[in-house]
């Protein structure tokens, strides 16, 4: 058995685009009938139709894939959960001992039942009944740092200021997730247009930035204050319990097997969680100083989220990484930093450990 430390990621919304279409297929090929992840599937499927919802596994063989089918909450959310649970489930012993798991938005509900929080099925109706709250605002994204991917302090503090100043003047603008070198801002309508009307526009790879989040609600303000009291109400019999395995969460708190108020957990998931920043930086930071993880798994679909850890990293200098050329550099060495599994040749690399 071996010793290497593993830190599982899972990514939130935004993560199953066009091309993780088969995803789910693509995974169950690989697992044993009878499997943790074919049970997983089922569970999904059969609440689903007692839910009256499609089928994921009808969404995901789709012959092309549809915005107005693949995104609205209520599909994305749950099959990006199921998704990355099968991930998870298909990692093997000899990969490393899993020592935390930590999410990126709607990603800590998955985080709650692969650490054992909650078990899936209750985890499952969490991430159904918050994905289903009527779309309240929107969602933009903005880059802070540099092509280097190192910090602009610069920057930074121009699109701080820029969401201060809105809202001196009354606008409803928030900043909604810290995420690496970038910074996801949320508000109503005229708030998202004053901010794209005053940040300096940037092209960065395919985006022209500010980019607009299609389908996303403006989650983790007070905007939605309305799915926080909704989840209160609908999972209020939901049994929590300690994590099996570390936890931290969009603020920095640290859930251990050991020490961990189920009453604080739960009331953070449902009201701080939904109302406030969600800081996926931090998040990373800490499981990284506390948990001391040796390799980074990034659950699927998808892997857009490997840049954003990659800032982190960069932030922290961690295994002396100061830059993207750094990150490329030791990602193609012998012993990466991070693995994520949407991508083919990562994967099999984390199945051959």
């Amino acid at each position: 058995m071996t010793s290497r430390r593993l830190l599982l990621i899972a990514p939130g919304r935004g993560s199953y685009a066009a091309d993780e279409l088969g995803f789910l297929a693509r995974r169950l090929e690989m697992a044993e009938p009878g499997s943790t992840a074919a049970r997983w599937i089922e569970s999904v499927e059969e609440d689903r139709r007692a839910w009256g919802r499609v089928s994921l596994v009808d969404l995901d063989a789709a012959p092309r894939f549809s915005p107005a089918k693949h995104l609205p909450g209520p599909n994305a959310g749950p099959m990006i959960f199921l998704c990355s649970a099968v991930d998870q489930s298909l990692i093997p012993d000899s990969a490393g001992k899993t020592v935390g798991v930590i999410g990126n938005s709607m990603g800590w509900y998955t985080a709650l039942a692969l650490g054992g929080a909650l078990d899936f099925r209750d985890a499952h109706r969490l991430v159904d009944t918050m994905a289903s709250a009527p779309p309240v605002g929107g969602q933009l994204i903005v880059p802070w740092v540099n092509g280097e991917w190192c910090p602009d302090a610069d920057e930074e503090a121009r699109i701080l200021g820029t969401v201060s100043e809105l809202q001196r003047r009354g606008a409803r603008v928030w900043v909604s997730i810290r995420l690496g070198g970038y910074f996801v801002l949320a508000g109503d309508e005229s708030g998202l247009t004053a901010l794209e009307e005053r940040l300096p526009k940037r092209k960065v790879g395919r985006h022209t930035y500010p980019f607009r989040l299609a389908f996303h609600a403006a989650f983790h303000t007070p905007l939605v204050k309305e799915a926080s009291e909704r989840g209160l109400e609908a999972l209020s019999d939901l049994a929590w319990r300690r994590p099996r395995i570390p936890l931290v969460d969009g603020q920095g708190r640290l859930y251990s097997p050991f020490s961990t108020s189920v009453d604080l957990l739960e009331d953070y998931t449902l009201v701080d969680q939904v109302l406030s920043t969600f800081d996926f930086t931090l998040a990373l930071r800490m499981a990284l100083r506390e948990l001391q993880p040796d390799l980074l798994v990034l659950l699927g679909p998808g892997a857009t989220l490997g840049g954003a850890i990659a800032q982190v990293l960069i932030q922290e200098h961690w295994r002396g990484i100061r830059s993207k050329s750094d990150f490329q550099a030791i990602q193609g060495s012998e012993e990466p930093v991070l693995l994520s599994m949407g991508r083919a040749d990562q994967f099999d690399r984390l199945m051959g450990l």
